[in-house]
Order: structure tokens, then sequence, then C-alpha cells
């Protein structure tokens, strides 16, 4: 969320963002709180919630779980992905027939299955830093953005990546870890792992179908004409390590200060090495 659009967010809305980015012990609370703190009416044990820190690659995964659940679509787009797999934060698109939501909050507790998405931290400081200045006006420059982001209503980079590993040390089974990078080094090996997750049989699968209808380059064509600047803006270049030439070094020296740990626990090599000696030395 933009400082700009801060104001706009109800008392109410800005607590439960901050109980989201703290966590939660939710083991006592029933299923229909759940519901009520998570936004929906209710929540079914069939239900997924697709979640990530932004710009991780969360549309490009809810287009094809739009297409792996409605096997006879001709076309996807962000319009369409809005009913498909709606977002928990915009009720309007909220549906009887929707299996699987999106939501950014790491709310894991709360949710009966996760799929999660994560990329390289870097890269998504680059990306979300060219969305919010693009899309929402966001004018604190990307240092700035380090330590202030959006509002961080998503709490930080690492802050979030953390919640989900803890969550899946405690919940092997109930949470599906894709790495943005192996998606586009094998998108069909992503498609066969997410369909598995969901349960759905692979010999019914159009492989082709879904990576053709679902390719970056074609998805990102057509959003740069939508109407919406926050669409227009969703899909960016998905480059994988552009960070290294994006970013300056006293911008990665704060950003890996800040998430040395996570980074090396997630095999993303750090560009300064006293960064991961501190981060040892504190173990």
């Amino acid at each position: 969320m933009s400082d700009i659009q801060s104001d706009r967010v109800s008392p109410k809305s800005k607590l439960k963002s901050l109980l989201f980015r703290h966590g939660l012990d939710v083991s006592y609370v029933s299923q229909k709180r759940r519901a009520k703190l998570i936004g929906l009416p209710r929540i079914r044990p069939d239900h997924v919630f697709m979640c990530s820190y932004p710009r991780s690659g969360n549309t490009w995964t809810r287009m094809i779980v739009a297409c792996l659940l409605n096997p006879d679509l001709d076309s996807i787009n962000l319009d369409g992905i809005d009913t498909l797999v709606p977002d928990i934060a915009e009720p309007q698109y909220h549906n009887d027939k929707a299996r699987v939501y999106k939501d950014h909050r790491p709310a894991f507790d709360l949710f009966p299955r996760v799929i999660y998405n994560y990329r390289d931290g870097r890269d998504c400081l680059v990306s979300e830093h060219k969305y919010a200045v693009n899309a929402l006006g966001y004018t604190r420059s990307r240092k700035e953005f380090v330590t202030h982001g959006r509002g961080h209503t998503f709490g930080m980079w690492h802050e979030h990546i953390d919640k989900a590993l803890a969550f899946q040390t405690k919940y092997p089974d109930r949470i599906l870890m894709l790495r943005y990078e192996s998606m586009r080094d094998d998108p069909r090996l992503s498609v066969t792992r997410i369909a598995e997750f969901l349960g759905i049989r692979l010999e019914t699968i159009d492989f082709d179908r879904i990576l053709d209808l679902t390719n970056l380059n074609t998805q990102r064509g057509a959003s740069e004409q939508h109407i919406d600047p926050r669409k227009r803006h969703t899909i960016g270049s998905g480059k994988v390590g552009g960070w290294k030439q994006a970013l300056d070094a006293s911008e990665i020296e704060l950003f890996e200060a800040m998430s040395a740990k996570t980074l090396m626990a997630l095999d993303y090599p750090l560009l300064n090495r006293w960064a991961g000696e501190t981060c040892l030395g504190k173990d």
C-alpha cells in the first residue's frame, strides 16, 4: 500500500494488517471466526490460498491456476483472473464457485492450504518500487523504499518469507513453495507441481495450452494496454537477477544487511560477503 493510499484504510483494517504482519496464534479460533478474519463468508476444507510477498510471480501463478481449474478456457487475462481466482482484498469478486483465493497477507494459520510464491528479494525490491512509482504515485527514492516500503502492509520481505518457511516446517503438507526462478527455468514442471497440489490428474492437462495462454511476454503486452494503471503495470519484465544492474551498491548493501539470513536460507547468493558473516556471527 502506498503512502498516498494509507489514509484511506480504516483503523480496523490497519489493526488487522498489523496482526497479520506479526503473526497470529489461531489454534483456538473457530473456522467461522477465521473466515471473518480473512474476509470471507466461510472457509471450505478445499479452499486453497495463494500467498506471496508482492512482485514474486503471484499473478502468473494465478493465471496457471485459473487455466488448470477451468480447462475450457480459450483465453486468460488480468480481468478474467479477478473472478476465477479472486483477490481477498476485492470482495466484489468473491463467489461461491471460487476454490482458490489470492491474499498477500502472511496469515498462513488461517488458510487450510497455501500456494506460496517466492523470489529473490532484491528483484522484488526493484519491481515493487517501479510498480509503486508508476501505478500508485509513490515519490520516495528506492533506498527509502527499502526501509519504508509501501507502508509495509505485508511486512518486510524477509519477515514474510520467514513466516512461510516456519509454516512449511510445521505443516509441510499444507503448503506448496514455488520459487520464481525455477518457474522461469521450467514452467512445465511448475504447472505439474501446482496441479498435483490441487489434486488435478496430470493426464487431463493440456500443458501446451496452459503454457501458451500464460506466456509472460504475451500477457505483458496485453496488460500494457489496460486502462487501469494498476493493471497496466502489474506484469513487469520478470527478469531474473535484474537487481544486479538496477540497484546501486548502497541499496544492495542495505537490503542484504536486513535480509542476509533469509537470502542464504533460500540459496540466493550475497554480493556483500560481510552481510553473511555478520548473520552467521549472530547465530
